[in-house]
């Protein structure tokens, strides 16, 4: 995921995906992407 766009869908697909039994995500954030957020 890119831009400040791309954070609304990636912050969606991590909610999404917490739901789902068995599902471990990890999350990488830039210095930059902190800023967006």
């Amino acid at each position: 995921m890119s831009g400040a766009s791309g954070m609304i869908y990636g912050i969606r697909l991590l909610e999404v995906l917490s739901e789902v039994e068995d599902c471990e995500t990890h999350v990488v954030i830039s210095n930059g992407a902190k800023l967006s957020i």
